[in-house]
């Protein structure tokens, strides 16, 4: 009897679906939080994008009990990931791969070229060069990084999602610079970018160099901009409540950013 209950709990436990929030982008890690939440913030970077019933996640921030307690708040599980995308291999964007992949024996991780110079042993690895498709409108693109002997960034991934709206963009840091990744997206999904979200590399930048980026950025076409983690600075708040005015959105620790449809 005893054998048979315990038979009977783990097919209700297998067959229990994966959760599902809908479209949406919800980041979990990030040094900025909302107000209210129950999140531990971190230097790092990590964020979900779910479309339709694909979940990807996109690096992992730097702390993993951070990262374990984040995720576990934000009520996705990490048997809910079906792809998890590196962006580059700086500790504060890997620090929870480990655990991830320990935790979901099915999931496979897409990591740039550069990872070549710390190849994992596992093969659910991917090295990505080119891009990828996702279902469900998602892709996964290489850049190039501009700044690749200071950082020690060869190449970096980014996730584009195609909206009615037009292309959703989120990255790790932008070591490729946001003005190259987003013409890079704009080759996959011509026309305009409806947001672009994450780490930008603008913590430091000048007002006036500010004012060119987002003048540049105007003119690929981005409409809506979330700068997070090493992308918010006095210069570059500043410049882009200027630019963009209700068009900056909140894209730290705890927000959930919804995706238009495909």
């Amino acid at each position: 009897m005893k054998k048979s209950m315990w038979v009977i709990c783990l097919v209700i436990f297998l067959s229990i679906p994966k959760v599902s929030f809908g479209d949406q982008i919800t980041i979990i890690y990030d040094n900025e939080i909302l107000a209210g939440s129950k999140m531990k913030t971190g230097w790092g970077f990590s964020a979900i994008i779910e479309r339709e019933d694909f979940v990807v996640m996109l690096d992992t921030g730097l702390d993993e009990k951070i990262f374990a307690h984040n995720l576990r708040i934000s009520g996705y599980k990490p048997a809910d990931i079906d792809v998890v995308v590196i962006s580059h291999w700086h500790p504060d964007h890997t620090g929870g791969l480990k655990y991830l992949m320990d935790a979901n024996p099915n999931l496979i991780a897409y990591v740039p070229v550069s990872i070549a110079h710390h190849p994992p042993k596992d093969t659910r690895y991917i090295v990505l060069k080119g891009k990828k498709d996702l279902p469900h409108g998602v892709v996964v693109l290489q850049t190039t990084a501009v700044d690749s002997e200071k950082s020690g960034v060869e190449d970096e991934l980014s996730v584009a999602v195609k909206t009615v709206k037009g292309s959703a963009v989120v990255h790790g840091c932008a070591h490729s610079e946001l003005r190259d990744i987003l013409k890079n997206v704009k080759k996959v999904f011509p026309g305009k970018i409806y947001m672009s979200m994450g780490g930008m590399r603008y913590l430091n930048k000048t007002e006036e160099e500010m004012r060119v980026i987002a003048k540049d950025l105007k003119e690929i076409g981005l409409e809506k901009i979330g700068p997070a983690h090493c992308a918010v600075g006095p210069a570059s708040t500043k410049i882009f409540n200027e630019s963009f005015g209700q068009d900056v959105f909140f894209a730290g620790l705890a927000a959930e950013i919804p995706l238009p449809p495909e």
